[in-house]
């Protein structure tokens, strides 16, 4: 099933590419050759090849182009330069999908089949405890018609050809949730075992979030102040813990290891890293405090409204939303224009535009009249930048909620990224050994290292800002 359906994908941009070679004007066959032995080369070669494009400020065309041949890359018109540009864009689009299918479908051994009936044999016992104590054939019908009215939430509408907005999706679950609370009380009823079993795991759950009491040597500051460094030199044996010192337990599991790589750093680039962060967690704050107040909104239109007068959100809460539109807009793009020394181009130059061969927002292939037709211009609409004491900032809603941009924190991922890396790669062994001996704590020794325990207050200031950024 997963074959067929990146397959289909695939073959969208396959289509693409070969439209794109058979277009009038086009260039010679040797350049897009050329293309095809780039694409099919190893990685390294690959990643080589980008560089090499950065660092000349020159289009990723004309460097595979005059890699093969000098000759290819002379003279290379803005038009030609443009297909080529299509091509190799849908040509990577194809090999990606395509190597997922092999990762996924055709390795061997074939570990996505055995992760699958792992997960599902771990679940049996449940699932047939379940099916003897309650009678689940009165629930297929109320699931039909969730799935069915789900579909038709999620279609735009037919007149206004607007597509669904957060308050219809909170209808829908309005709607349904009766039945849900009524299948969740038969299963408590009728199986009381299964109902302890997931009552301890929340419990458990809860008490892996506790926070470590606060070392009184350590004044919450960042970095070490006056006092805990006379109390190191004192009382250090050379093998002191960073950590205990800090005394700082709010990052869960990756606390020490924060500490200690924070400890390490000389004392100026600790400076930099603090000054960073305290701007980096003023801007989560903000982050939650938007995503918040879109909630509140949410819900006021919600209260005793009727559906055909609430009013529509293209963007709902959420502060991960935001860190994924940054990274979008920050990141790297080729020149679109041939030649050497021309600017690189980042995200947000290129906001709007569709890749070759994706299908959705203006039907197949680029086509108009979609069925998802108008919802780019419509999220484009929400998701604004807007203007906050002379900052650019991320729209939030129709509300006029905004945020300021995402500050620079590349000196953070410099001086730490990598031995972060190191430590969530040594927590996410712990959790792993933890889950192999049945153990909850383990899965959430797992879970807190990839930073979901990270909060934005002083005393994990750190561990915010790095899990946000690696």
């Amino acid at each position: 099933m997963l074959s067929i359906i990146v397959d289909f994908d695939a073959s969208d941009f396959r289509k693409a590419a070969e439209a794109t070679k058979k277009q009038k004007g086009r260039p010679s066959d040797k350049h897009f050759a050329a293309i095809d032995e780039h694409v099919n080369c190893s990685r390294p070669t690959r990643e080589e090849m980008r560089a090499n494009s950065m660092m000349g400020h020159e289009s990723i065309i004309t460097t595979i182009l005059a890699t093969k041949d000098p000759a290819l890359a002379e003279g290379l018109s803005h038009a030609h330069h443009a297909m080529l540009q299509e091509y190799y864009s849908a040509r990577l689009s194809q090999r990606d999908r395509e190597q997922i299918i092999k990762v996924a479908c055709r390795s061997n051994p074939d570990y996505f089949t055995a992760l699958m009936k792992d997960s599902s044999s771990s679940m049996e016992p449940i699932i047939r405890a379940v099916h003897a104590k309650v009678s689940l054939h009165k629930y297929v019908p109320l699931i039909q018609k969730f799935v069915g009215d789900l579909i038709k939430t999620g279609k735009p509408d037919k007149k206004t050809k607007e597509p669904p907005s957060v308050e219809d999706y909170v209808i829908l679950l309005r709607k349904h949730k009766t039945s849900l609370f009524k299948f969740l009380h038969e299963v408590s009823s009728c199986c009381p075992d299964i109902q302890r079993l997931f009552l301890d795991w929340v419990k458990d759950a809860a008490t892996s979030f506790r926070q470590a009491p606060r070392n009184p040597n350590y004044d919450g500051n960042l970095p070490l102040p006056l006092k805990t460094q006379q109390h190191r030199s004192h009382h250090s044996n050379g093998n002191d813990n960073k950590a205990a010192v800090f005394g700082a337990g709010a990052a869960g599991a990756l606390s020490g290891g924060l500490q200690n790589m924070y400890a390490e750093l000389p004392r100026e680039t600790q400076h930099q890293v603090a000054s960073v962060l305290d701007v980096h967690a003023h801007y989560l704050a903000q982050l939650h405090e938007a995503s918040r107040r879109s909630l509140q909104q949410i819900v006021d239109r919600l209260a005793g409204v009727r559906e055909s007068a609430v009013r529509r959100s293209m963007q709902g809460p959420g502060v991960y939303l935001a860190r994924w539109h940054a990274l979008l807009d920050d990141t790297i793009i080729t020149p679109a224009a041939p030649g050497y020394g021309v600017p690189l181009r980042c995200g947000r130059d290129v906001k709007g535009a569709k890749a070759s061969g994706k299908t959705g927002m203006k039907g197949a292939a680029g086509e108009e009249g979609g069925e998802m037709g108008g919802l780019e211009e419509s999220f484009e609409d929400t998701v604004s930048l807007v203007s906050s004491n002379g900052n650019n900032s991320n729209g939030y809603g129709r509300g006029g909620l905004s945020v300021p941009a995402e500050p620079n924190a590349r000196v953070v991922v410099e001086a730490l990224g990598d031995k972060f890396r190191k430590v969530a790669a040594e927590v996410s062994a712990e959790a792993v050994r933890g889950s192999l001996l049945g153990s909850s704590e383990g899965l959430w020794i797992y879970i807190r290292g990839f930073g979901l325990k990270l909060t934005g207050r002083k005393g994990m200031k750190l561990g915010c800002c790095i899990s946000f950024l690696v």
